[in-house]
């Protein structure tokens, strides 16, 4: 069984960046780390990642498809969002917090980690999986897939209010609560600047990363739906079976 969990990727959960949490922070980081310990025995951990538009609603920087980072690449702790390799890279905001998740969780620093960002339509990320052999899934492998939900929930959001974004949620979190592959695979670009929805790339890859490997989805489970600050933060954790 392959163990599958989905993250959020706020910049709250970096210890860096909010060293005295809240309650409600506090809260989401101990859901975050209890998920990230299934995946803390494998012996290679594959993290996928968000280009955060919900952070940064106009940032078109990152190439589409699938770019793989370095793991020992400088997170971006002390700001909100990395830059493309080629430009002094550092780590994307979803890469860092993936990375710290693991950690954190009790990943040991030594173990194997593949560090990818998607980005694009569901299309440009299948070619970029299928030109790669570095992101795979195999029998001693796990996945860590991050990213948010819509920005638009709140006047206060990122994005403020747009029509339809907490409804959009609840659909995503029931996606991700039953691993409907099918439905996620049919969530359009559109989505990523209409509403600031940071995981769709990332799930999208995890759903073609799964397929190709022939894995099939045994459990699913949602495991929290909040918004804190007014975007959508989902964790859930799936285990998927491969093939004989």
């Amino acid at each position: 069984m392959i163990p599958v969990v989905f993250i959020p990727s706020p910049p709250l959960l970096l210890p860096s960046l909010n060293p005295h949490p809240l309650a409600i922070h506090d809260r989401l980081r101990d859901v975050v780390l209890e998920a990230c310990k299934a995946l803390t025995s494998a012996e290679e951990v594959v993290v996928i990642g968000g280009p955060s538009v919900g952070q940064r609603p106009d940032h078109t920087g990152y190439p589409t498809g699938v770019t793989l980072y370095p793991p020992d690449l400088p997170g971006c702790e002390d700001r909100f969002q990395g830059r493309p390799p080629g430009e002094g890279a550092e780590l994307p905001l979803s890469l860092t917090v993936g990375r710290w998740a693991l950690r954190a969780a009790g990943h040991p620093p030594e173990g194997s980690l593949t560090l990818a960002l998607a980005a694009g339509s569901p299309a440009e990320i299948r070619t970029g999986l299928q030109s790669t052999d570095q992101v795979r899934l195999g029998p001693r492998s796990a996945l860590l897939v991050v990213g948010d939900g819509t920005a638009g929930r709140h006047e206060k959001a990122p994005l403020h209010v747009v029509a339809g974004a907490a409804e959009l949620d609840d659909r995503l979190a029931m996606m991700l609560a039953d691993a409907d592959l099918g439905g996620i695979m049919r969530l359009p670009t559109e989505l990523d600047i209409e509403f600031g929805l940071d995981g769709r790339s990332a799930w999208q890859a995890a759903a073609v990363l799964l397929a190709q490997s022939g894995a099939a989805v045994r459990s699913a489970r949602l495991l929290d739906y909040s918004d804190p600050h007014h975007v959508a933060y989902f964790v859930a954790r799936w285990d998927a079976e491969l093939p004989v």
